[in-house]
């Protein structure tokens, strides 16, 4: 942890799910800060407070980190490929947040989301870089596979509001996840299952595509 408090609560969040809120960092253009909504912890915490069989909730900027954990810790030399980077966390006056690479495109605007960009028609453009993520994803999979001790990739991280595109210098575009993350540790761990998972969140993708 960073002994400096960042201050956002003067900030207008650029994303927003349902869970977290995106932020620039305030001194670092290149970053992307993820807070988690306090109205969301909150409405978790009355849920759990009423049902104690529930598992333990996990914050998502903990989920997050420990996804990365296993990414760090596979033999997969292209890991960041299609993933921006994480840099740990850090304290804000509206909480703790996870602190990753925040993806730009050539212009310096913050790359949008693969459904957003998908508005503007699909095009060669973006079904090569949908060709070249879905191999570099095969690959990522494969390395999981390998991996007993390492559970599935999430579904949730191939939703095209979770994917954004960013156009290169050289004038291709790119497809990164921004929510990168995995099953909930110790679930579906048999290399067979997860392959079928794996195989679910491509055919959905691409599906999703053809449809656009």
């Amino acid at each position: 942890m960073r002994e400096e408090i960042l201050s956002l609560a003067d900030k207008t969040a650029f994303a927003e799910g349902a869970e977290r809120r995106c932020y620039v960092h305030p001194r670092a253009p290149g970053l992307c800060l993820k807070v988690a909504k306090k109205e969301y912890l909150k409405e978790k915490d009355q849920k759990r407070m009423f049902n104690f069989l529930r598992p333990p909730r996990v914050y998502p900027n903990i989920a997050d980190a420990r996804a990365y954990l296993y990414l760090e810790s596979l033999d997969f030399p292209r890991a960041y490929d299609h993933i921006p980077r994480f840099f740990g966390f850090y304290e804000t006056d509206l909480g703790s947040a996870l602190c990753i690479e925040l993806i730009r495109g050539a212009d310096g605007e913050i790359a949008p989301s693969l459904a957003n960009r998908a508005l503007q028609g699909g095009g060669d453009s973006l079904k090569n870089a949908l060709e070249e993520f879905v191999s570099a994803m095969r690959g990522l999979f494969a390395a999981v596979r390998r991996r007993w001790d390492i559970p599935a990739v999430s579904g949730h991280s191939f939703d095209p509001q979770n994917l954004i595109v960013a156009r290169l210098p050289c004038g291709r575009e790119k497809i990164y996840i921004c929510e990168y993350g995995h099953t909930s540790a110790g679930q579906r761990n048999i290399a067979f299952v997860k392959a079928k998972k794996d195989r679910r969140h491509i055919e959905a993708l691409e599906s999703w595509f053809s449809a656009i």
